[in-house]
């Protein structure tokens, strides 16, 4: 597929890390298709934003630990009325994890969390932690995170001690035995259709899913109502994300929501065959429906 009057697409990337296989293929792709494309550092205030007929967010990796800049940069193209993918609204709402909750009040399952805020003593949700859950270890990450970076595991018998006030907003959560077991799965939306899904499993003696500690991922073919379980989250979101990332497990037939990652998630374009091509028209698509809508 491919379109007449080519535009000019900015792949955005981060700049602790060098360009990804991932994003260099998509990049790849559209310009197969005709489009000038190129992948600007989001940082970079030398960018001209402007020049660009469309911005998708692809790897904006180390962005967790910038977030005030983050926002701002985020803030800077909502108010320049740069087209930018997932939007800017969307994006600083997925960037803090109390999204869980705003989901849960809207019918979403997601796995047992406990939000401990900065600076408080937690012993109180700790107490009703372990009141609520049976589980023998227990997971605690920050609220704005990105590759588990600053997650840990603690025994049960350790969560009283283990725990203090943090400088940064954290949560709690019971480790389910399903990582182990059956694993994590993400489900991979394009403009709202499911696209494709990986199950992803943690090193032996480890629990993090990320390829960086060992964890490793493999396509796998879900049911139709596994993937209307997944949709069901887009569901309650305001707008139709360009891409989402799904993750969660399955339990008792239920999808127990872990993340749902709207801002620089790995697709894993490369285990599916079409899906670079079919990420690719997407971004096209929404493009050129987002040119009709702007005034002339």
């Amino acid at each position: 597929m491919t379109f007449s009057n080519p535009r000019n697409i900015a792949l955005v990337i981060g700049d602790i890390w060098p360009l990804d296989a991932e994003t260099a293929g998509l990049a790849r792709e559209l310009r197969a298709l005709g489009y000038q494309t190129s992948c600007p550092v989001w940082s970079d205030t030398s960018s001209a934003w402007a020049r660009f007929d469309f911005v998708v967010i692809r790897s904006t990796w180390g962005y967790h630990n910038r977030p005030v800049a983050y926002r701002r940069w985020l803030r800077d193209m909502a108010g320049r009325g740069i087209p930018l993918a997932n939007s800017p609204a969307l994006v600083a709402w997925n960037l803090h994890k109390r999204y869980l909750f705003e989901l849960e009040k809207k019918g979403v399952p997601i796995v047992p969390t406990v939000l401990l805020r900065a600076g408080l003593c937690p012993a109180p949700a700790i107490r009703r932690v372990l009141a609520d859950h049976r589980a023998e270890h227990f997971v605690l990450k920050p609220a704005i995170s990105a590759s588990a970076e600053g997650t840990v595991k603690l025994l049960r018998q350790d969560l009283t001690m283990a725990i203090t006030a943090y400088d940064c907003d954290m949560l709690l959560q019971p480790l389910l035995p399903e990582i182990a077991t059956t694993g994590e799965v993400s489900l991979i939306f394009i403009e709202g259709a499911f696209s494709h899904a990986v199950c992803k499993h943690p090193a032996p003696g480890d629990f993090r899913v990320q390829k960086s500690f060992g964890g490793r991922a493999k396509p796998i073919r879900v049911t139709e109502a596994q993937v209307k379980r997944g949709q069901a989250v887009l569901e309650a979101l305001p707008e139709i994300p360009l891409y989402a990332r799904v993750d969660g497990i399955f339990h008792e037939d239920r999808l127990l929501l872990m993340e749902l990652e709207l801002n620089e998630p790995s697709l894993y374009l490369s285990s599916e065959r079409g899906a670079t091509n079919r990420f690719a028209t997407a971004i096209i698509d929404r493009m050129e429906q987002t040119r009709l809508k702007r005034p002339a």
